[in-house]
């Protein structure tokens, strides 16, 4: 679990550079004037076409001169220097520190992104050296930072810059307090498109706060001439709070109940002040649809009957033909899927399925020894490598029999296994079951589903009268009633008689966040929660999160997650590497993507910045590789959306496991 911060945006301002008399001018004049310039490329004096200075403007002295960051004003190309910068801040609880650059100077060029997390140590000094991309600095220009973190209170941060060569400033910037909330949501539209009236359709919408402090949103709402064809099928928003960069989800249904098109808004209003009611817009379209009989008839093609005659569609041989909604998807063999909306038929992948299914609107395909895949109507996303013998589609769970393996169910998150038997057959079966008497077994005229939140005491009850202060929730609202004039110290909605175990951070009460293994009782149960036995202490977890998070930024692919299970799946198999000696082998089949890393006292970073390096080796535009690149492509493949590692040692030597769900890796897709 991510740890829970009040969150600060600090903007520090280098004020304006001066030189002095030493660097006024550069003995270069005259120097490349037709060649561009003079530049200091890696610490090397030369033309800005290549080309090298004339023997003369080396008589000068223009090398030593120009490499020491002086600058004569004539020069027109862009230039790398090092930029040191150094941090002395008030507060050594500081973590997650991340660094960025605004334009130097007018019109000068965009300094490069460096980005950390860092943390702070107790001697509270922080520091970096950047090489940046930027036309010369002249004395009038400025240089802006961006400083972001989680501060545990107010923060004064000073410190130094310096371009090496003896140009250097000072800045500071003290009592930053917290900026404000800021509500986004993807997709900012749904479209759920097409709908055969009388059936339903679900898209998932996910709400982020983005800004520097705690965002409160109070009311989740459809509204518009259509509403009634939209419906909040699961609400994870209204009533909660999220910290600095969370997210949490709502889960919308279009069932329309007429042919058309039909519009409505997701109003959702929250504690946003720039943005109080953000306004999704919703649409989707009623078709009609004719039940009509489809028959493939082997070598004389597929026809449809639709209780007159027999019309046919295609003179292909079909192995398999399933029903998608008010499309037809047929599977052609070697000639691969292909879908028919009704009017012409359109390719969908060009590889042979063994078995097809149609799971929560989505298309899934056995492809064999390929694994099986998810399409959502535009894309195919890999689930799993394992070849499964049979799946079926089980609720709203995807079940597969993977022979040996077992039988394992899918959730749309990760792939839980049921048994490890071998099943021959698997069907889905509506048995029938009596439904539970409920009783209210305090006579209160409440029972448990009509909001009773303590069947066992006749005094609790929606409705009842609430005794402020005495930590019961008579009315059921969700909380005790404060007292009047009872105190909330840091103000996060909870009094000590509440429950709030320490008054005097926001970061703890009833219910927060809890972050295993860091000796805070967050949530107040008692207790701090346990990491596991990992050996991945809290910071190693949220490095490890970031520092993925930070390659897939680079190429433009969602964030990922931590989990808890793939987490214990890497663990178990770096366990098992440790008895062997702690040599590195994959699992010869697994659930999950895998990356092994091996060495002595590597930390989090180093270990995912390994695998990332292989970058250099990896060619987009022919999705190949010149050498290894696999563990690369695996940290940033798009469909992943979680990860887990582990790590084991045999003396000095570590072995660490990240597990990714779902995989990557998939022979002819590229990573993003």
């Amino acid at each position: 679990m991510l740890k829970k911060f009040s969150a600060f945006i600090v903007t520090c301002i280098v004020i304006s550079l001066s030189y002095g008399t030493a660097y006024s001018h550069c003995n270069c004049d005259g120097c490349c004037t037709s060649n561009g310039g003079v530049v200091c490329r890696n610490g090397v004096t030369m033309c800005a076409d290549g080309t090298s200075l004339s023997s003369e403007c080396i008589s000068k002295a223009c090398t030593a001169e120009w490499c020491s960051g002086c600058y004569d004003g004539q020069w027109s190309g862009k230039t790398s220097q090092r930029l040191e910068v150094s941090f002395d801040v008030s507060d050594n609880n500081v973590t997650n520190m991340i660094i960025g650059f605004t334009p130097c100077g007018t019109e000068k060029g965009m300094l490069q992104k460096h980005v950390g997390p860092y943390s702070v140590g107790n001697d509270r000094t922080f520091s970096f050296t950047k090489a940046v991309a930027c036309n010369p600095l002249i004395p009038s220009d400025t240089i802006s930072y961006i400083i972001s973190g989680t501060f545990s209170n107010n923060l004064t941060c000073r410190g130094t810059w310096q371009i090496v060569g003896g140009i250097s400033g000072t800045w500071e910037a003290a009592n930053m307090t917290a900026s404000e909330p800021n509500i986004s949501a993807s997709p900012e539209s749904v479209s759920f498109g097409e709908k055969i009236v009388g059936s339903s359709q679900n898209q998932t919408v996910t709400i982020t706060n983005s800004g520097g402090a705690s965002l409160k949103i109070e009311k989740i709402s459809i509204a518009g001439t259509n509403a009634s064809a939209f419906k909040i099928e699961k609400d994870n928003c209204s009533g909660q709070t999220l910290s600095s960069y969370t997210t949490a989800t709502i889960e919308l249904a279009f069932s329309p109940d007429s042919n058309g098109a039909k519009t409505a808004t997701l109003r959702i209003a929250s504690d946003d002040p720039a943005t109080p009611i953000l306004m999704i817009t919703l649409s989707g379209t009623g078709v009609l649809a004719v039940k009509s009989l489809v028959a493939d008839f082997g070598a004389k093609g597929i026809y449809f009957y639709d209780g007159a005659s027999w019309n046919g569609l295609l003179d292909w041989d079909a192995e398999n033909i399933i029903a998608w909604g008010n499309k037809l998807v047929a599977d052609f063999g070697n000639k691969g899927i292909y879908v028919y909306d009704g009017t012409l038929w359109d390719g969908l992948a060009a590889w042979n399925p063994d078995d097809m299914a149609v799971w929560k609107d989505k298309l899934v395909a056995d492809f064999g020894e390929r694994g099986i895949y998810l399409y959502n109507g535009s894309s195919w996303t890999g689930l799993t490598t394992w070849n499964p013998d049979k799946l079926v589609v089980w609720g709203d769970k995807l079940a597969a029999n993977f022979g040996a393996n077992g039988i394992y169910q899918y959730d749309g998150q990760a792939w839980k296994g049921l048994t490890v038997w071998n099943s021959e057959k698997m069907i889905e079966w509506n048995r029938t079951v009596e439904a539970p008497t409920e009783t209210d077994a305090d006579k209160d005229g409440y029972t448990s589903s009509q909001g009773d939140c303590n069947d066992n005491s006749a005094a609790v009850h929606p409705g009842a009268t609430e005794t402020c202060g005495d930590g019961i929730d008579q009315d059921c609202s969700g909380k005790d009633l404060a007292c009047s004039g009872s105190d909330d110290n840091d103000k996060d909605g909870y009094t000590a008689s509440q429950g709030d175990c320490n008054d005097n951070s926001a970061a703890v009460h009833p219910g927060a966040t809890e972050t295993c293994g860091d000796g805070i009782d967050q949530d107040c149960s008692g207790s701090d929660c346990s990491i596991g036995e990992n050996n991945l202490d809290a910071a190693a977890i949220s490095d490890l999160v970031a520092r993925h998070n930070y390659w897939r930024e680079q190429v433009g692919v969602a964030a990922v997650t931590w989990s808890s299970e793939v987490a214990a799946y890497a663990q178990e198999w770096a366990d098992n590497m440790q008895t062997q000696g702690c040599g590195l082998e994959h699992r010869r089949s697994g659930m999950y993507g895998e990356n092994l890393a091996g060495g002595y006292g590597m930390s989090a970073q180093e270990v995912v910045d390994m695998w990332a390096g292989e970058k250099a080796y990896y060619n987009y535009e022919s999705n190949s590789c010149n050498g290894v690149c696999g563990h690369y492509t695996q940290v940033v493949w798009r469909s992943t959306t979680q990860i887990g590692c582990g790590m084991a040692s045999c003396g000095g030597k570590e072995v660490w496991v990240c597990n990714y769900n779902p995989a990557g890796n998939y022979i002819g897709m590229k990573p993003y």
